[in-house]
């Protein structure tokens, strides 16, 4: 009897507890659960509808994952900021910290929602970045207001953006190139662009396909011998629509350099060895998964039909596309374009990858990125790019094309990807109809995602 009392009163208690958390703190306890198995979709099952149709449920498994990437399990939280339903917690975690802030709405639902380097605070009012800018046009105006409000509320050291307009391509630059030296970013600055790597993996894809090499629908045990029989049937396209049930990331090793990529070092046969053994997590072809793994997996299916490193085909891919400034090598960028990427308060170098470098790989700038944009503008008479081809629409109506991520807007169909290293973002948007994309480039890491769908609505 005394044991049944006890075990009531704990039941009572535990009830207790459960109904006195406070809605955002039912919110953050769900996240940090969520976040820690990296169930992107259950985080975003926490948003409100509104917030879902303002933020792809494939940016929200772009900037997690990364986030999860760098940082590891968070192990705790607190609360650091309280202002109008929206609440910012401090997560410290394995490697690393960040803050999460979650805007609570009237239905209990997370209405907003951002992740970011943990800073310190200060108390500093607004400042004027310099920039290039010249405020002359209606866009100049548009553009700057949101520019230095974004720069004002972030730890980003500096930007450059790319407005293109058929032919025409104007170029904002904001800030510094590295954090605390007074030198104003170009056109041609280079920065890490991440994930945008992905579009460029996809376009060597199809020249093999518009070659004869493979087709969309071959399985890739054509290619890579060895592999468990479930693997073995995941499409070529399922690889690039993120569909293929791969998980975002191998587990990332133990020993991990401070400020550098968990992945840095990953090579060849850990690719190999983890795809040999890896569970998938859905089967292919199922749902929309973003996987950083599946673009890793797309280089050995290069490279085994080409008899080339990865990062040489797509030396020849960038040669051909005359995009001067772009490299996989961080020793090819002309120095007086470098710029130095800047995250937790210290200044970061960019990235370097072995087998992973589909993913990720490629630093650029605005000057390039605006040409690279215009390859996919629609010319009289021409067929549209199986590039932008919808290859898979998910639950939530976002579509996806061969690595392009798909938003219907009042003007048109945007096709974009974001990007983001440990000291650096990127976004790029594209209006293949009508001839208009812009680009931001970042040297820090903190998203420009929002930013950049912000300042495209200026264009039109």
């Amino acid at each position: 009897m005394k044991n049944l009392l006890t075990a009531l009163f704990i039941l009572f208690y535990l009830s207790l507890s459960a109904q006195s958390l406070s809605k955002e703190e039912k919110a953050i306890q769900q996240f940090k659960k969520y976040y820690n198995t990296q169930q992107h979709d259950s985080i975003y099952g926490l948003f409100s509808e509104s917030f879902k149709a303002k933020f792809p449920p494939m940016a929200l498994e772009a900037l997690v994952g990364h986030v999860f990437n760098l940082n590891g399990k968070a192990e705790s939280y607190e609360l650091v900021k309280s202002e109008n339903r929206k609440y910012t917690y401090l997560m410290s975690c394995e490697r690393g910290a960040f803050e999460a802030m979650l805007a609570i709405d009237a239905k209990d639902f997370v209405g907003g929602f951002s992740l970011t380097p943990a800073q310190k605070k200060t108390s500093a009012p607004s400042k004027v970045f310099p920039s290039n800018n010249t405020g002359k046009t209606t866009l100049d105006k548009k553009m700057d207001v949101d520019v230095q409000k974004f720069l004002n509320g972030s730890e980003c050291p500096g930007l450059s953006i790319a407005v293109v307009n058929g032919a025409a391509t104007d170029y904002y630059n904001y800030g510094q190139t590295q954090s605390g030296v007074s030198n104003l970013p170009s056109e041609n600055s280079v920065y890490d662009i991440g994930s945008i790597t992905k579009t460029f993996t996809a376009s060597l894809i199809v020249q093999l396909f518009e070659r004869g090499k493979l087709k969309l629908t071959d399985s890739l045990g054509i290619f890579v011998a060895g592999l468990p029989p479930l693997i073995s049937t995941i499409k070529i396209e399922q690889l690039l629509n993120h569909t293929s049930g791969l998980p975002s990331m191998p587990s990332p090793p133990k020993e991990v350099v401070p400020g550098r990529d968990a992945f840095e070092k990953y090579g060849h046969d850990n690719l190999l060895d983890d795809l040999r053994k890896i569970q998938l997590q859905s089967k292919p072809g199922e749902k929309f998964s973003y996987s950083n793994l599946g673009f890793a997996t797309l280089g050995l299916v290069i490279e085994k039909i080409t008899g080339k490193p990865f990062k040489s085909t797509l030396g020849e891919f960038i040669a051909s596309a005359r995009l001067s400034s772009t490299s996989v090598d961080p020793a090819m960028i002309n120095k007086t374009n470098q710029t130095q990427g800047f995250a937790r308060g210290q200044s970061v170098d960019y990235i370097l990858l072995d087998a992973m470098a589909p993913a990720g790989i490629l630093k650029s700038s605005a000057s390039d990125m605006a040409k690279y944009a215009q390859l996919f503008f629609h010319k009289a008479g021409s067929p549209i790019p199986l590039v932008e081809k919808i290859t898979f629409t998910d639950v939530n109506k976002i579509h996806i094309g061969l690595s392009w991520l798909i938003r219907d807007t009042a003007e048109g169909a945007v096709y974009f990807h974001n990007g983001g290293t440990v000291g650096y973002r990127s976004f790029i948007g594209i209006d293949p109809k009508s001839g208009k994309a812009l680009i931001v480039l970042s040297n820090s890491a903190t998203d420009v995602t929002s930013l950049g769908f912000s300042l495209m609505k200026h264009l039109y």
